[in-house]
């Protein structure tokens, strides 16, 4: 059920905005925890009601608020009638400074996605994200978890792997506080809460970020987030075979003095548009989410992660599934490149016993083979039908579903 959004009030204009632009405050309710959030918005005097504008996620680093975000952003999104949005987002243990990739904080950008979407006119074919620093960690996790979702990220300067910036800002006479602060919003030190750790860093969803148009920035002097944790970031995608991957900025900057960060970005958006959902996945998956036409719900969910690769074959019908870590794997076939109303057939390699779910089939189940051999274990709910695929260790399986009208 979606939760309700409150409009609180205009306060004034975003720097560098034309006089008619306005910047609005909304409050929100948290749709991961139910906390009281808020975030800010640029509508730019160029917006008409009827007519879709794109829309451009800005967010913000530690230490800083929905504020700073908005307005480095806001003097190049106006002129291009671009609608900006920033949160102000929230963590799990700690404020919205050190949220650190939280999956509230990612769920904080969810909430003003669809508060925009409800109360404006947006192209959801150019929904853009951007951010620096610890914006850039929450900028390249929510394009990993939410690739349907986003036409193009841009992430500046942030960390690829939070337990190694963690041991380099410990310790240190000018970041000691970061690392303090970062104890606090993960519950303990690396040693004590390594998935906590491994689940805020962006090089374990590299695989994630294969099918979206992203790129990265980084200063090359910059002294706070070593300009190794782009090269690591940029390596781990490449190992991954990256569709749009447009590589790595360098600039001679640090970590607080930028080339025309907001200039260029938006002009990297300029000409990127949501791509179709392809048919071929390869997912790293923390939390019960929705990744295109798949929804996958990992087994531990604080202890570790699902991964998965997923192919649809439409010239047989078949939905091709390689899978670990996971208890549930969902296909919404309507939004999907098979026929609903066909036979089908899942092809499965896993470790674990999982249900397999098919969502959305066009005519009533007859029967369902498991490796040839009739199968009873499976439940159907209108036009699901739920498989419980039993069994442990290495089990490469085919179930074939016919259906009768």
């Amino acid at each position: 059920m979606r939760l309700p959004f409150m409009l609180i009030c205009t306060i004034g204009l975003a720097a560098g905005s034309a006089p008619a632009d306005q910047t609005l405050r909304v409050d929100l309710i948290s749709s991961y925890d139910g906390e009281e959030t808020w975030s800010l918005l640029h509508i730019p005097d160029a917006y008409t009601p009827g007519v879709p504008a794109p829309l451009v996620i800005s967010c913000h680093g530690m230490g800083g608020s929905a504020t700073d975000a908005l307005n480095g952003v806001a003097p190049h999104s106006g002129p291009r009638g671009w609608i900006l949005a920033a949160p102000h987002t929230h963590g799990e243990r700690s404020g919205g400074e050190t949220s650190l990739g939280a999956r509230a904080a990612q769920h904080d950008l969810l909430d003003l996605i669809q508060y925009c979407l409800d109360h404006y006119d947006i192209d959801t074919d150019r929904i853009y994200l951007t951010g620096g620093s610890m914006g850039g960690l929450q900028t390249t996790l929510s394009a990993a978890k939410y690739p349907d979702l986003f036409a193009a990220a841009w992430e500046w300067m942030g960390p690829a792997d939070l337990e190694v910036i963690w041991y380099e800002l410990d310790g240190s006479l000018l970041f000691q506080q970061l690392a303090d602060d970062a104890v606090v919003e993960c519950g303990g030190e690396p040693t004590e809460m390594p998935f906590e750790y491994r689940r805020r860093s962006s090089v374990e969803y590299a695989m994630n970020l294969r099918t979206v148009p992203f790129k990265i920035g980084h200063g090359r002097t910059d002294i706070l987030v070593y300009p190794h944790h782009a090269r690591d970031l940029d390596a781990a995608i490449r190992s991954w075979d990256p569709l749009h991957y447009d590589g790595v900025f360098w600039h001679w900057g640090s970590h607080w003095v930028l080339p025309r960060q907001a200039e260029r970005t938006m002009a990297w958006f300029e000409d990127k548009r949501l791509l179709p959902s392809p048919d071929f996945l390869q997912l790293t998956v923390d939390e019960d989410l929705r990744y295109h036409y798949l929804d996958i719900a990992p087994r531990e969910p604080d202890a570790r992660f699902a991964r998965l690769q997923s192919e649809l074959l439409p010239a047989t019908n078949t939905w091709d599934l390689k899978i670990r870590g996971a208890a549930r794997a969902g296909l919404y076939l309507a939004d999907s490149s098979l026929n609903p109303g066909a036979d089908l057939a899942l092809s499965v390699l896993r470790l674990d016993a999982i249900d397999l779910e098919l969502i959305g089939l066009e005519g009533n189940v007859g029967a369902v083979l498991r490796n040839g051999s009739p199968f009873y274990d499976y439940e159907i709910d209108g036009s699901r039908l739920l498989i419980h695929a039993p069994g442990t260790g290495r089990v490469a399986e085919t179930y074939a579903v016919s259906l009768v009208p």
